[in-house]
């Protein structure tokens, strides 16, 4: 018990003070040192939570903040660099450029990687049709051998193909699937494999039922083939000359049907 408590107690056991004859007082200032008593106990204890738990809070509030910041700090990281790979994509002009960006972003961004394959095989597919190297400048007139040729359309089987395995990784791959399917159709129609291309069609258009406009393209592609295969017969010089002839002796030379005219010339 306090100094500050003994005065109070032996003024109460002092036979000459007054209070000891009033129970209501005796009882009030029991009631005094019983609640000084307990705050005195409240103060111990929120000191004793101050040194033992209040830092362990503290700590656990530092981590969470800690935490939410960088949470929202890489989101922001990843967005910046998810649009700088998809300009990356848009600028690139050439299947290698493209193929290493697959690679760099086949994990963090399927999608990206999926789409600069897939343009990766068009631009090879596109020089093969143009007769003309992937890299050629506008006005160069250098053309594909056939060791050149065939090369280039093996590349773009490759990529067509890598493009089709990769889509399979995606939440839903239908439509890269499909135009992989007919990027390897276009493939094989340039190598003159018409039964491969119908082939690549088909499995293009089964893959895309789900959008009928999409799968209309492939059946039409498909539809289109038929005959390519019959050989074609070209007039000999002897009846290309009797043609010449013919045509030069018309009054009204725009009047020959349109092929004609185009296999003659101007003359």
């Amino acid at each position: 018990m306090s100094r500050s408590e003994q005065p109070m107690t032996e003024e109460r056991n002092d036979p000459s003070n007054p209070a000891d004859e009033s129970p209501e007082l005796d009882a009030r200032l029991n009631q005094i040192e019983t609640a000084t008593e307990e705050d005195s106990n409240v103060n111990e204890d929120f000191v004793h939570w101050l040194k033992t738990s209040f830092p362990i809070y503290v700590l656990a509030f530092a981590a969470a903040a800690g935490g939410y910041i960088w949470y929202f700090q890489d989101q922001a990281t990843q967005q910046a660099n998810t649009i700088d790979a998809w300009r990356e994509f848009r600028a690139a002009s050439n299947p290698d450029s493209l193929l290493e960006l697959a690679s760099e972003k086949e994990v963090t961004l399927p999608h990206l990687s999926v789409q600069a394959r897939l343009q990766a095989g068009n631009l090879q597919l596109q020089a093969v049709r143009r007769n003309r190297p992937v890299n050629a400048e506008a006005d160069s007139t250098e053309t594909l051998s056939d060791e050149a040729r065939e090369a280039t359309l093996s590349s773009a089987e490759a990529d067509f193909k890598a493009a089709e395995a990769s889509a399979g990784l995606l939440p839903d791959p239908m439509i890269q699937r499909a135009t992989a399917l007919a990027g390897l159709a276009a493939v094989a129609e340039c190598r003159g494999d018409l039964e491969a291309a119908a082939s690549y069609y088909e499995q293009a258009e089964s893959t895309a039922e789900s959008i009928p406009p999409f799968a209309a393209r492939f059946r039409t592609a498909r539809e289109t083939m038929a005959g390519l295969d019959t050989p074609r017969t070209l007039p000999t010089a002897a009846e290309v000359s009797d043609l010449r002839t013919r045509a030069t002796s018309q009054s009204n030379p725009t009047e020959l049907d349109p092929v004609l005219t185009e296999i003659l010339g101007d003359e």
